[in-house]
């Protein structure tokens, strides 16, 4: 099994893995940092065709900086959407909450729900 995601989620799944506490379990902690590694990879490269397309539609304004002109707004924006719904996938099982959690009902309340959603496809239940 692998764990397939848009670009959109792999960066927020990417965000979240650092708010999560550390885990005392070898094994589930090598897995969350592999893959954790892996959507680093995807979220660098994202981040490199941003600047890519940003530095094509830009044009420097007085004060040097980089901005959309008004008629690229649209399509620089429709350029991200596209990217940001790239599939992407990681030949990893997702992790199972309760092995996250190893039986210590301690860790359950230091992770916050939002980072526990933005997980939903690394961490399943």
């Amino acid at each position: 099994m692998s764990i397939k995601m848009t670009l959109r989620q792999a960066i927020a799944a990417y965000q979240a893995l650092d708010a999560l506490p550390k885990i005392p379990n070898g094994k589930i902690s090598y897995t969350l940092g592999y893959i954790g590694d892996k959507l680093e990879q995807h979220v660098r490269q994202f981040d490199k065709q941003r600047q890519k397309l940003t530095r094509e539609m830009s044009e420097q304004d007085k004060e040097g900086k980089r901005v959309i002109p008004a008629g690229k707004v649209e399509a620089f924006s429709d350029a991200l959407e596209d990217m940001l719904d790239v599939e992407i996938e990681i030949s990893r099982d997702p992790v199972k909450l309760t092995d996250v959690l190893g039986g210590n009902p301690e860790v359950a309340p230091q992770i916050e729900p939002n980072v526990l959603r933005r997980l939903q496809l690394v961490i399943v239940e």
